[in-house]
């Protein structure tokens, strides 16, 4: 779960977080970005990473990201209610 975007860098909630130096790709909302986990605080069912890029992201990309997160919920829901929609006419499984 996206908590907070900058340019450089971004926090996330995890069930399992990582530990500081492990290198990954975020992907989201179309951008494969490198990251470093330079943060880790562990609570109870799960915990936060930071991530510092590697490349700065510009401030389109940034605002594109925070729209993608900001709209994630209801595109699921659409998604899914596409999904029953199919099966109710026999055209898939759920």
């Amino acid at each position: 779960m996206l908590l907070d975007l900058s340019c450089t860098g971004a926090r996330i909630g995890m069930e399992g977080p990582l530990a500081p130096g492990t290198l990954l790709y975020l992907e989201i909302a179309r951008l494969d970005i490198f990251a470093e986990v330079v943060r880790r605080h562990r609570g109870q069912g799960g915990g936060v990473n930071g991530l510092l890029f590697d490349q700065p992201l510009s401030g389109d990309q940034v605002l594109m990201v925070r729209h993608h997160a900001e709209t994630y919920e209801q595109r699921q829901h659409e998604a899914f209610r596409d999904q029953v929609r199919r099966w109710v006419r026999g055209e898939g499984h759920l």
